[in-house]
C-alpha cells in the first residue's frame, strides 16, 4: 500500500539523517575535543602551548588510523542492505522450491512436440509472488490461423512471457510444433549494437541476406528511407521511434519467415491503419505461418479467425472467452505502407 511505501520512505530518510549527523559530528569533534580537554591545564600554565598543539596532533593521527568505521558507515549501511535483500531473495526461493515439490510440478513444460498445432495445455502461471496471474488456460492454434487474444493485460502479458519462453514459473504444457521457426516480439523489439543490416537479420546471418530482399522487407513497412544505410553502425534502438521500431520488427518477419509468430503489444504504437498494414503484410507474405497476437491492438480485428478475451472473475480468476471464430479469416485491404502517419505522430528531430 501507499503507507507502507510511506512509512519505507520515512525510516530510510531519518536512517540516513542519523547517519550523516554522526558521521559529521564525528570529523567536527575529533578535531577540537584533544584542545578543549587541554585548555584548562594551558591556561594554570602547566602545560606548554608546544605541548598543547602535539597533544592534538597526536589526538587527531590516533583517530584517523582508528576511523575506518566511521568512514565507511555509507558503504557499511549499502552493504548490509544488499545481503537483506539477497537473503530475502534466497528465501524466497526456497519457499517456490518446497512449494514445487509439494506439488509435484517444478515448471512449465515447454517442448517440440510431433504436432502442426500450437497447443497450451492446462496452464496455470505465477506471479512473482506466488499467485496465480493465469490458471487453467487451454488453447490450440492451427497453422496459418491468426487469432487475436486480448483482455486483462496481466493474464495477456503472462501468456506471452509462457510463448516467448521466458516465464518458466508456474505449471502446464505449452506444445510447439516439431521443426517449426517461432519467433516471439514484444513492443519493444530487441536491436543488437552494430549495423542496420544485423540489427534486422538479429539471430540469424546477417550476410546471407541480399541487400535486395533487406531493402524490400523495409520498403513494405514503410521503412525504404533506411535501405541505403543498412551498413551503418549506430544505436538504432535510440535512433528509431517506437513506430519505426515496431515496423522494424515486422520487416524482420518478412525477412526471417517463421513458421509462428508471437506478437505481444506488438503493433500498441502505431496507428489503426498502420497496424491493419502491418497484419495485412503477415497475413499475405506469410500465408502458412500462424499468427497469434496477445494484448492491445489498435487496428481492426477482422483480420483474425478468431478472437479470444481474458477475462477475470470476481474471485480472482481469469477466464477465456472464444468472442468469434470463422474458418477463414476476412482479408484486410492492403495499401501501400507510408511510413508518413507515424512521423506525424512521432514528430520530428531524429
Amino acid at each position: 500500500t501507499f503507507e507502507t511505501i510511506a512509512q519505507s520512505w520515512y525510516d530510510q530518510s531519518m536512517g540516513l539523517a542519523r547517519l550523516l549527523a554522526f558521521s559529521s559530528g564525528y570529523v567536527a569533534l575529533a578535531a577540537v575535543l584533544p584542545i578543549l580537554v587541554g585548555t584548562p591545564r594551558f591556561l594554570e600554565g602547566t602545560l606548554s602551548l608546544g605541548r598543547l598543539m602535539q597533544s592534538g596532533q597526536a589526538f587527531q593521527q590516533v583517530t584517523a588510523a582508528l576511523s575506518w568505521p566511521v568512514d565507511n558507515l555509507a558503504r557499511i549501511a549499502e552493504w548490509r542492505a544488499s545481503v537483506e535483500r539477497v537473503l530475502l531473495l534466497d528465501e524466497a526461493i526456497r519457499v517456490v522450491t518446497l512449494e514445487a515439490a509439494r506439488t509435484g510440478e517444478t515448471a512449465i513444460n515447454l517442448d517440440r512436440a510431433p504436432t502442426a498445432e500450437l497447443g497450451v495445455r492446462g496452464l496455470w502461471v505465477a506471479a512473482p509472488d506466488g499467485t496465480a496471474m493465469l490458471s487453467d488456460l487451454t488453447l490450440t492454434v492451427e497453422p496459418g490461423e491468426r487469432v487475436l487474444v486480448d483482455g486483462d493485460p496481466e493474464a495477456a502479458s503472462a501468456l506471452f512471457r509462457v510463448l516467448a519462453g521466458i516465464w518458466p514459473w508456474g505449471r502446464g504444457r505449452v506444445d510447439l510444433p516439431a521443426d517449426a521457426a517461432m519467433m516471439a516480439v514484444g513492443p519493444r523489439p530487441f536491436l543488437p549494437a552494430g549495423s542496420l543490416r544485423r540489427a534486422i537479420a538479429f539471430s540469424d546471418q546477417p550476410l546471407r541476406h541480399q541487400d535486395a530482399d533487406l531493402g524490400s522487407a523495409l520498403d513494405s513497412v514503410g521503412l525504404g528511407h533506411l535501405a541505403d544505410r543498412l551498413d551503418e553502425s549506430a544505436d538504432w534502438a535510440r535512433m528509431l521511434s517506437a513506430a519505426e521500431l515496431q515496423r522494424l520488427s515486422f520487416a524482420r518477419l518478412l525477412l526471417l519467415r517463421p513458421d509462428w509468430i508471437v506478437l505481444g503489444d506488438a503493433t500498441d504504437a502505431l496507428d489503426p491503419l498502420s497496424a491493419d498494414i502491418m497484419l495485412a503484410l503477415l497475413v499475405d507474405r506469410l500465408p502458412r505461418s500462424g499468427i497469434v497476437l496477445i494484448g492491445r491492438h489498435p487496428g481492426s480485428a477482422e483480420t483474425f479467425s478468431r478472437r479470444l478475451t481474458l477475462k477475470r472473475a470476481a474471485d480472482g480468476e481469469v477466464l477465456l472467452h472464444e468472442v468469434y471464430a470463422r474458418r477463414q479469416a476476412a482479408q484486410v485491404p492492403r495499401p501501400q505502407p507510408l511510413a508518413v502517419v507515424d512521423l506525424l505522430r512521432e514528430g520530428y528531430g531524429r
